[in-house]
């Protein structure tokens, strides 16, 4: 392999050294094993290396200059482990007594991964039983926005909101406008927030509670508990309260067969149950805590000090949390949907049931004797469980009984042996 002299020994500024961005490695040969490392200080070297002086030189300059920069921030790693993070959540650390000095911890968007897995597996059972589809997107980076029809909506589709890497918006003409925002943030060392919405087509009529487990408290539960997360707005949202109830009022209407509403300001929902339009709602994140801006902070003793995020940090994390927010609204539709399957305490399938919606007359009919026939076949079956539970529970007391009684009788016949011989000595 061609050794190359580390390319930091030749750099003379430290501006020079931040050009070289790739990794430097160090090759060594121990116990006729070959052995390669990552150099704990420089970033960078497109090939491997052998060590050098002027390499272990420049390591020892470098390290100098780091810990002399770190004194210079407030001291080191321990120092860092003290200093409370601006919002980066010093009150888990005082209830707790465990804080990650390194992120968020308890806080940290890493936790979410659990959420996603999970949630992929919600919207698949969702899809297959119910023909449910969720798509988020986001809506607003910073001051710009954009706002779209209900029409827009039914057709948007998952695809459409991933062609749009790295924002993850809805339409190609937003791109440019979030990306710059974004891209100034990161260029002042700063972070910047932003909204996404989230829409979920062909959910069944019915879901939800008209007290404590309303289906958009549901929701806002689930999406509050997010991290970073700020605000949530179902349906009209806060702009309902600029509108007259003669203009919010959703009118029904003839859909086909089914009920349906003219508008949607109610957000797919009326009195906490789910009514069979589009679920429709929106969720604020704010700016990611860790910028690279030095800001003044204190540490638990109340010392002041002075803090400033190093490494790569995000400008903006609304574009990643897309998928989480779709994950969690499969989640929490699962909990709705087996909330319904459970009070209705029946064996028909979803499928059965919203495949009801558009069917004529005579398909609802052959659909309804089908249905009462599975039931009926069910209730036989649980029939001939239950009296086949009862014989083999009965079997198994009078094996059971008869079993003592072996052993009693036999305990007596040898007890009475024993004393027999017992009474002739």
């Amino acid at each position: 392999m061609k050794q190359t002299k580390c390319q930091f020994s030749a750099a003379q500024s430290a501006d020079a050294r931040l050009v070289l961005r790739s990794v430097c490695w160090s090759k060594t040969k121990t116990n006729g094993l070959v052995i390669t490392r990552k150099c704990p200080l420089c970033p960078a070297l497109p090939t491997p290396i052998s060590p050098t002086r002027s390499h272990v030189n420049h390591s020892k300059t470098h390290k100098k200059e780091k810990q002399a920069e770190e004194k210079k921030r407030g001291g080191g790693p321990a120092a860092r482990a003290r200093a409370l993070v601006y919002s980066l959540r010093p009150q888990t650390q005082m209830k707790y007594g465990i804080r990650a000095a390194s992120g968020g911890g308890r806080s940290s968007a890493r936790e979410t991964i659990g959420r996603v897995a999970a949630g992929a597996i919600a919207e698949k059972w969702l899809r297959q039983q119910f023909g449910i589809e969720i798509v988020a997107w986001v809506s607003s980076v910073g001051p710009e926005q954009t706002t779209m029809s209900s029409e827009e909506v039914d057709a948007l589709t998952r695809e459409m909101v991933d062609d749009q890497l790295p924002v993850r918006c809805a339409r190609k003409e937003d791109v440019e406008r979030f990306t710059r925002v974004m891209e100034a943030a990161k260029a002042d060392h700063d972070s910047i927030g932003g909204t996404v919405c989230c829409v979920c087509k062909h959910v069944p009529s019915g879901w939800g509670e008209p007290c404590f487990d309303k289906l958009p408290a549901m929701l806002a539960h689930g999406m509050m508990s997010i991290p970073a997360t700020k605000g949530f707005e179902f349906g009209s949202g806060f702009e309902g309260t600029k509108m007259r109830g003669s203009q919010h009022n959703d009118a029904f209407v003839a859909k086909g067969t089914r009920l349906g509403t003219e508008t949607n300001n109610s957000g797919g929902t009326q009195g906490g149950i789910s009514n069979g339009e589009n679920i429709v709602f929106k969720i604020a994140f704010k700016p990611p805590a860790t910028i690279g801006q030095a800001q003044k902070t204190a540490d638990f003793a109340g010392a002041e000090t002075e803090l400033a995020a190093k490494g790569r940090h995000d400008p903006c994390v609304v574009p990643r949390a897309v998928p989480i927010v779709e994950a969690m609204a499969a989640l929490v539709l699962a909990d709705a949907a087996m909330m319904q399957l459970a009070r209705k305490a029946t064996i028909a399938t979803p499928l059965d049931i919203a495949g009801l919606n558009g069917a004529t007359d005579e398909e609802l009919r052959q659909r309804l004797e089908e249905h009462h026939h599975k039931l009926q076949a069910a209730e036989t079956n649980a029939v001939q469980l239950a009296q086949a539970t009862r014989r083999a529970k009965h079997e198994a007391h009078k094996m059971a009984t008869t079993a003592v009684g072996a052993v009693v009788a036999a305990t007596l016949v040898v007890g009475y042996s024993l004393f027999q011989k017992y009474i002739k000595q």
